[in-house]
């Protein structure tokens, strides 16, 4: 057979043959390495396009990362626009205020009435724009600083236990950074809308030059010392409260009901994910833009009560010299002028328009906190 002639025809058929036989045998393999092959390389293709796919979608579903400029810069812009939707929205309480705090208010209905009827409505935002203009750096400084310094905290472990304890030392650093930097723009806002009738104190421009004029430009920083003072525990109480509350937003919505307005995460307590969800939010103390209302609201009303003797001294300060003095209406000092305000008007007058101010500052913080969260999740930050 061609078999045994291959087997026994000597070296050259055994050659040949082997040549023949190995030849086939080479093609054979080489045919099924080269379908493994052509099936392996299907597979890989078909694995590589899947996770590029799920890389792509993965990467469309992750924001972009931000550099640290561009995020300071969106929240200087939500801090700074949030404060000025606040503040616009209860500058007539804000004015009501201010001249119950100087002494030419007899009452907050009073007031008002008063207001409307010699000056009319549009006087009720008397001040108003060099308010804006105060509060559109101020805020943004205060807001920007809160966050840099509490993730500046975090970084290096410091009072993690104390969560509470720490943003209200953030927040009372922050705020007296915040009143440093933009003070004048203050007292030129407090001088346009602190008296009744009319006043030498029609705009910005000129408040700035008839008190410089008059008074020199020291008189720009005038109450600079119980401002700072006074933003201290003010910014840190008020920050203080807001995260000891959000952190209890969990619980208060397990208790109350999660509703549409006041809902911040998932109230299902069943589900895993929901459940790390919401642990994760609860240990940031991230609330919805209906939670910051409510909590803003309260550390508003809470902190502006304990720290308005402070903020009336600083009025006083800052409108000492637009009229005649008398021994009662000369300051040398923050101290004197607490001293003589209890001693000619008594005690009660450090708390003169702070029902008011209760009426505006709880609105304030809670618009404002508010709109900070809104524009943060606008802003993607």
């Amino acid at each position: 057979s061609t078999q045994s002639t291959w087997e026994f025809g000597g070296a050259g058929g055994r050659l040949v043959g082997g040549v023949v036989c190995c030849g086939g045998t080479e093609k054979s393999m080489a045919d099924k390495a080269g379908k493994k092959q052509q099936e392996s390389g299907s597979t890989t293709f078909q694995q590589a396009s899947s996770s590029t796919t799920a890389s792509t979608s993965t990467q469309q579903q992750q924001p972009p990362q931000q550099s640290t400029w561009v995020r300071t810069l969106k929240q200087m812009l939500a801090g700074g626009t949030a404060g000025a939707i606040s503040k616009t929205c209860v500058a007539p309480f804000e004015r009501v205020k201010i001249l119950c705090q100087n002494g030419k208010s007899r009452g907050i209905l009073r007031t008002f009435r008063q207001i409307y009827r010699d000056e009319g409505v549009l006087r009720f935002w008397a001040g108003n724009n060099a308010n804006v203009i105060r509060v559109l750096p101020n805020r943004a400084v205060l807001f920007t600083s809160n966050e840099r310094l509490k993730k500046l905290a975090h970084a290096h472990h410091f009072l993690d236990n104390y969560p509470t304890f720490l943003s209200t030392t953030v927040g009372s650093i922050a705020g007296a950074v915040s009143v440093a930097t933009t003070y004048p723009l203050d007292l030129v806002r407090g001088r346009m809308g602190g008296l009744l009738g009319p006043s030498k104190y029609t705009t910005m421009w000129v408040t700035v030059k008839v008190t410089a004029r008059e008074e020199g430009w020291r008189a720009l920083f005038k109450g600079l010392g119980p401002t700072v003072v006074g933003a201290l525990p003010y910014e840190g109480i008020k920050f203080g409260i807001y995260d000891f509350l959000a952190r209890r937003v969990p619980e208060l919505e397990d208790a109350l009901g999660a509703t549409w307005f006041l809902s911040s995460f998932p109230n299902t307590p069943d589900d895993p994910v929901a459940a790390r969800e919401r642990r994760a939010r609860q240990k940031k103390g991230d609330l919805s833009v209906g939670w910051s209302l409510v909590v803003g609201g309260i550390a508003g009303a809470g902190s502006g009560t304990i720290t308005y003797p402070i903020d009336t001294i600083r009025r006083r300060m800052q409108m000492q010299g637009t009229e005649a003095l008398t021994e009662a209406t000369t300051y040398r000092n923050s101290r004197d002028c607490l001293i003589k305000m209890v001693r000619f008007e008594g005690a009660r007058s450090l708390f003169a328009g702070v029902l008011a101010n209760c009426w505006r500052v709880a609105p304030a913080a809670a618009i404002q906190f508010g709109a900070f969260e809104f524009l943060k999740s606008i802003l993607h930050v």
